[in-house]
């Protein structure tokens, strides 16, 4: 039916992740956006999706059954099941359904549900019926989110402008709960969080709750009313969607203040405990519905402090990123199954190919543009986003000579005959490419490997000579690991990485290296949050 639609492709994507509650069918660059601007909930099935639905639903059906106060209900919740079966049971969208279930089921039976009664029994309804989504990362946060919503947000209300009844104070308060909520899962697997999300979610959520109605309408008069009469309201949703999708794009730039580390953060999980004994002060403190005159005073000023402290948490885990990142004298680096990107000294390695537009301008935007001089790159395919990368560095810095480097011979002639090809631009044949990464006492070399035999005998050459200057510093091989071997093969190499730890002395590498393939690299970045300080490969 969104194909009917005649919006352009990139909107009728848009709408289809709305409607679908899916991110599959965003663009790339899109879905990163929403990604890094905390709003990717919205391309997720979850209780907006739900909620607005079933409204939907029962809105039309209590005019239509106005004599029944049961049909209704029991109609909107099979057509919420249907919605459910349509998207293949999502754990998100099982959790908003069993909400609604036994919600509504208190509504017919004239007993209200109680939150935790709720949250309890949808939990238990997934651990029954869906035991591989029990305690998944989907589950953690949807349950989390509206843990959130039902034990953070009452506490919120009773500080913030506690006698203003406004939506904006309840976006705002939600948002601010959600966020709580659903913080330390996103930074204990993830290692990431976005800090300005609050504001953002303040913006797109009530646009979004705007666009939803309106996308399930035009598509229902479209199925069974007049086709003329649906292009009116799509010429509508082509405006709500342009507009969507410029503030997913252009916020998180802005104001998204995203950032992803490899450590543990410990000053940042001890501010989320701070913040969350503040709520336990509030429920102490302002249980009761009436304030006492005599305290009004005392009241004032605590409700500043603890709204203070709370609010805060958000400035002050972007300012802590912010100074650790630009103070650790680590280098930026991103590494993916085929490629990896690295920034140290001056100097930017763009390693392997680079298929995705995405991953490199992720890569990108964590660089101090101004301190580069030189850019090598292994592929042709790499050639284009090192042009426009350098474009970028000479903006910043007018009278920076920037070298680039690559180990693509061929690449000579084609430039030449661009007259492109000039002093700053070098064949290196030296195709294996150590990173050496400065941490606070000694260096960490690192060597990609991507199991090219015909290169075989230059890492062998590498390796020796970082390990005579080892043996020469007293670095005791038996019990010191000093250099990472990163094995990177492609799916039609049939080395394995496991082989090459087994057989690694016989294979002339010393035990000063540790060898770590990209697949185990990957996994613990997700999986593992004790990790070294200097650098998470060790």
């Amino acid at each position: 039916m969104l194909k009917e639609s005649k919006l352009p492709k990139e909107l009728t994507l848009v709408a289809e992740g709305l409607v679908l509650g899916s991110g599959k069918s965003l663009p790339k660059s899109v879905k990163q956006d929403a990604k890094q601007g905390g709003v990717l909930h919205l391309f997720a099935a979850s209780g907006l999706h739900l909620g607005i639905y079933l409204g939907f639903c029962l809105l039309f059906l209590k005019r239509v059954f106005w004599f029944s106060r049961i049909l209704p209900v029991l109609i909107s919740l099979l057509f919420g099941y249907f919605y459910l079966y349509l998207l293949n049971f999502p754990v998100s969208f099982v959790r908003a359904y069993s909400f609604a279930l036994y919600s509504m089921l208190g509504v017919i039976f004239y007993k209200k549900a109680q939150a935790s009664d709720t949250l309890f029994y949808s939990a238990a309804t997934v651990a029954l019926f869906f035991p591989s989504d029990y305690l998944s990362v989907g589950f953690l946060l949807s349950f989390g989110a509206v843990f959130g919503i039902f034990f953070l947000k009452p506490a919120i209300d009773k500080v913030l402008f506690p006698n203003l009844s406004h939506f904006l104070k309840d976006n705002l308060t939600l948002s601010l709960s959600c966020s709580f909520g659903t913080f330390p899962c996103l930074a204990y697997v993830f290692h990431s969080f976005s800090f300005g999300s609050i504001l953002i979610n303040l913006i797109v959520i009530p646009l979004a709750g705007i666009i939803l109605p309106l996308l399930y309408l035009s598509i229902i008069i479209q199925k069974f009313l007049s086709q003329n009469t649906a292009d009116l309201f799509w010429v509508i949703i082509d405006l709500l969607l342009r507009i969507l999708l410029k503030l997913v794009t252009a916020l998180p730039g802005k104001i998204g203040f995203y950032y992803e580390w490899n450590d543990r953060q410990i000053v940042i999980w001890l501010y989320f405990i701070f913040t969350i004994f503040l709520f336990l002060i509030i429920y102490k403190i302002f249980k009761s519905e009436s304030i006492v005159q005599d305290r009004k005073i005392n009241y004032s000023f605590l409700h500043f402090l603890i709204l203070s402290g709370i609010i805060l948490f958000f400035p002050f885990g972007g300012l802590v990123l912010s100074a650790k990142n630009g103070s650790d004298g680590l280098p930026a680096h991103k590494i993916q199954k085929g490629n990896a990107f690295f920034f140290g000294e001056g100097k930017i390695s763009i390693l392997g190919n680079c298929y995705s537009q995405n991953q490199f301008e992720t890569f990108a935007k964590s660089l101090k543009l101004k301190d580069a001089n030189s850019i090598f790159f292994e592929k042709e395919s790499c050639l284009r986003y090192v042009l426009d990368l350098k474009k970028e560095i000479l903006k910043t810095n007018v009278s920076a000579r920037i070298s680039i480097i690559t180990s693509e011979e061929k690449l000579k002639s084609w430039m030449e005959q661009i007259n492109v090809w000039n002093e700053n631009f070098q064949i290196d044949r030296t195709a294996i490419l150590p990173i050496v990464f400065s941490g606070k006492e000694n260096t960490i070399p690192i060597l990609r490997y991507t199991g090219d035999k015909k290169k075989f005998s230059k890492l062998l050459e590498i390796t020796s000579l970082y390990e005579k200057n080892w043996e020469k510093s007293g670095l005791d091989a038996k019990t010191q690991q000093a250099g990472v071997l990163l094995l990177d093969f492609p799916k039609w190499v049939k080395e394995n990485p496991e082989d090459w730890k087994k057989y690694q002395k016989l294979l002339g590498i010393s035990s000063y290296w540790k060898i770590i393939s990209v697949e185990e690299l990957l996994v613990r970045s997700h999986n593992q949050t004790l990790r070294d300080q200097k650098f998470s490969f060790l």
